[in-house]
């Protein structure tokens, strides 16, 4: 399908609303864990904020609401957005965000005996097979079908139908249609496979017929295998150029008292404000886990507010203008603009790092289709070449390690596999606990 230009206004409001539906399924994925404690145990719309609980453990990934409802089921013929991630908790989610959203709650990748991997060649073995698959509307499901859905559709002869929806509606269908299931794969932020991989909604993607999974750094791989991510979309500081000579080297940029009124920062209704949350107590010796120093640093950062960003385009002339200096937010919400010469920058290698949302794939357990051809679109999807088309589409930073991308500009806009270390961890389950009363001291020490 060839690729789509959309107004950046309108990828904004597709942002903004994944973020909050994000964060709808992030509290329906806390109730879920909570029962699971009790017994033993988001393109019309892409990092958020909100990059699903914080993030994906990063983008940065999403606040919560309730269950959100089923989204629409359409064909892929016309892929209609978070953080980063982002956004990963907060995302591009935000974003998810997306969040964001710090990174995922993973586990090291399984190793299995090798039996025949499946190969994805066009064959009558494939063809009248059909393949139902949910991802994102918007720039994010348009970047995937460009190099994920259109390719493997002509190497394999089979037929894909996309479910499109956020990270919430992909996890409403599986509840929904658990005893009749009706999608063979499924791709989501990082909080739709922690909420629904303890519902037995999904099976362990077996890595020994998925060969390119065990090039995923292990970090991206989700609850033991019953999720592994395919990009990431990551939450940092984001900068105008002409002010900042040299990018900024800490996140402590921000309480720099000459940006008096000229940061910009997430709402609290994000996930990417968690992240800033957490950064503010890495910055005063805490942490996720010890957050109470976070809200006087908070407060110090006040002064500094320009506005709390949920117009994307406008902070975009906002950083263009000069008027805001620097923001936190998904890095790839601004492509347009760099792409048109605006003084804006990311950078990824603050002291303290940054966060980062997956966006995973998941089979659900029981699915209709062929299982194979399920693992072959999985495999397609974690391909290194893929993602660097990924990246080059929409600045989806890599999750497979041995992506070759050399084009400077694409680096300088996605956290590559040398800088996966510097990624900040985020514990969603604890991070939705937290929730209610974060946002709330949040506000009080930014707004109060």
């Amino acid at each position: 399908m060839d690729e789509r230009i959309e107004s950046n206004r309108t990828r904004v409001r597709r942002i903004a609303r994944r973020d909050f539906l994000r964060m709808m399924g992030l509290a329906a994925g806390s109730v879920a864990l909570a029962a699971c404690a009790q017994q033993p145990a988001a393109p019309a719309a892409a990092p958020t904020s909100a990059p699903a609980a914080a993030a994906p453990t990063s983008a940065p990934a999403a606040a919560p609401t309730s269950a959100p409802a089923a989204a629409p089921t359409t064909a892929p013929a016309a892929a209609p957005t978070s953080a980063p991630a982002a956004a990963a908790t907060t995302a591009p989610a935000a974003a998810a965000t997306t969040a964001p959203a710090a990174a995922p709650t993973t586990a090291a990748a399984p190793t299995t005996v090798a039996n025949a991997a499946p190969t994805a060649t066009k064959s009558n073995k494939f063809v009248g097979k059909t393949l139902n698959v949910h991802y994102w509307s918007g720039p994010e499901g348009d970047n995937i079908q460009k190099n994920i859905t259109d390719p493997f559709k002509e190497e394999t002869g089979a037929e894909v139908v996309v479910d499109y929806g956020y990270t919430s509606g992909g996890i409403a269908k599986l509840r929904a249609q658990k005893a009749d299931p009706q999608l063979d794969v499924v791709f989501f932020d990082d909080i739709g496979v922690i909420t629904t991989g303890p519902e037995d909604l999904l099976t362990k993607l077996d890595f020994s017929r998925i060969p390119n999974a065990n090039d995923i750094d292990k970090q991206f791989v989700i609850m033991d295998g019953l999720g592994v991510g395919f990009f990431t979309y990551s939450d940092t500081l984001v900068y105008n150029t002409d002010y900042f000579k040299t990018p900024p080297d800490s996140w402590e940029a921000m309480w720099d008292p000459a940006l008096k009124g000229q940061v910009g920062l997430p709402p609290s209704s994000t996930t990417d404000s968690f992240k800033v949350t957490i950064m503010a107590a890495k910055l005063t010796g805490g942490d996720q886990m010890h957050i109470d120093s976070a809200w006087d640093k908070l407060a110090k950062l006040k002064p500094n507010v320009h506005s709390f960003v949920e117009d994307y385009p406008a902070t975009a002339e906002l950083l263009k203008s000069g008027d805001m200096k620097i923001v936190v937010i998904a890095t790839y919400l601004f492509k347009d603009q760099e792409d048109k010469g605006y003084p804006i920058a990311v950078t990824f290698n603050t002291k303290e790092g940054f966060f980062s949302t997956p966006g995973c794939c998941a089979i659900p357990k029981n699915h209709p289709g062929d299982q194979e051809l399920a693992e072959l679109y999985v495999n397609k999807a974690l391909d290194p070449k893929v993602q660097e088309g990924l990246a080059a589409g929409l600045y989806f930073g890599p999750t497979n390690k041995k992506v070759n991308i050399t084009d400077p500009k694409i680096l300088a806009n996605i956290p590559t596999p040398d800088k996966f270390a510097k990624i900040v961890p985020v514990d969603l389950i604890q991070l939705n606990k937290d929730r209610q009363d974060w946002i709330t001291k949040y506000d009080q020490a930014l707004k109060g």
